[in-house]
């Protein structure tokens, strides 16, 4: 398609850097008074675009100013209810719902039209210094971009306050941290959970890897176990899984206590509905500290499973297959805990060298 001068689509990046374009087509013009305007076509069609920018041209021709757009003042905490209706059938939507409590405890009065770039930084600074880690950080950046992605969308802001919002930058962090229990620290975390509702959570987590979300979500329509696997349909890559069971994975679910009336299988005993993200959290927060473990997070309970696997020699590809990676990057981090990994390969070179060395020695 060819360009259109003063017709575009709104850049911004994702969580991960990648260069993304909003849906709806935008104008740019100088008016009457040599200002220059970005108007928001309303429109999906590049064609709309054209002819919206074809009659503020035509206005401007014949020293008219369009009447500029007069913009709703809404302040963070009103947009975010327009928001999370929006965001209501994502398949994140109550983590996302528990980061923008967060953003609103100190946001939520600011009107939407008054965000700067200036503003953003002082809250992330203000974050580091009560001690929040730099990831959780940058989560809630990437949300409190999207919120804007959509406000400018709906028209509810301008270009500029857009532009604020982009030039916020994520905070470099180490994806590559591999945190998993240690011995002591297991037995630990066992005594602790024995016979609490948590404890068939954390042990189906340790034997198959399975995410927060996962486990949570889980019902038994999920579970097969004549076959021995658990079927998810809508995971983290948006596709289907079939993860197999070891014998205490299947001894796990025999021995919950399944409710007719309940389709879940793991849920909040005290409420008999599912758990929400920050009711767990700090249900899993209240364990490790009664287990004295520090630097711990549930998502680390898939880390100690791939990182066992790893040390109990299992192959590279087939560790990838267990943890689902899409990309035998992700894979890679465990390999330092592989312990013949390296050393069977290099022997390997033994066999392909021998056969000359001999000759070498045989001519010398």
């Amino acid at each position: 398609m060819a360009k259109t001068r003063g017709v575009y689509r709104p850049s911004y990046r994702d969580k991960d850097g990648n260069l993304q374009y909003s849906s709806i087509w935008w104008i740019r013009y100088v008016d009457a008074s040599g200002e220059m305007q970005c108007e928001s076509s309303k429109s999906t069609r590049k064609s709309d675009a054209i002819k919206l920018l074809e009659q503020r041209r035509a206005q401007v021709l014949f020293g008219k100013l369009p009447q500029l757009l007069k913009y709703k003042k809404l302040t963070l905490k009103q947009f975010s209810v327009e928001y999370l209706q929006y965001c209501v059938n994502q398949k994140a939507f109550k983590q996302k719902e528990y980061v923008i409590e967060r953003l609103l405890r100190k946001l939520g009065n600011v009107v939407i039209q008054d965000f700067t770039t200036k503003l953003i930084e002082q809250y992330r600074n203000k974050r580091i210094s009560e001690g929040i880690k730099k990831s959780t950080i940058n989560h809630e950046t990437a949300i409190l971009k999207n919120m804007f992605t959509i406000a400018l969308d709906w028209d509810y802001i301008n270009e500029q306050t857009m532009k604020y919002i982009r030039k916020v930058k994520q905070f470099p962090v180490d994806n590559g941290r591999i945190r998993y229990l240690k011995d002591d620290e297991y037995i630990r975390l066992m005594s602790a959970c024995k016979d609490t509702f948590l404890e068939p959570i954390i042990m189906l987590a340790l034997h198959t890897g399975m995410r927060k979300t996962e486990l949570l979500s889980l019902t038994w329509d999920n579970i097969d176990m004549k076959s021995g696997f658990i079927f998810l349909n809508d995971t983290k890559n948006n596709e289907s899984a079939q993860i197999p069971m070891n014998n205490t994975a299947r001894e796990v679910l025999s021995n919950v206590n399944r409710r007719l009336d309940i389709k879940y299988i793991f849920y909040n005993p005290h409420t008999n509905k599912p758990f929400n993200n920050s009711t767990f959290r700090n249900y899993f927060i209240s364990l490790l500290a009664k287990a004295e473990i520090d630097d711990f997070t549930f998502h680390d309970l898939r880390h100690t499973f791939g990182s066992y696997l790893a040390m109990a020699g299992v192959t590279l590809p087939a560790l990838q297959k267990l943890m689902r990676h899409k990309d035998i990057m992700m894979t890679m981090r465990y390999i330092h805990l592989m312990p013949s990994y390296t050393t069977d390969a290099i022997k390997k070179l033994d066999a392909v060298f021998k056969p000359t060395i001999k000759k070498l020695k045989s001519t010398g």
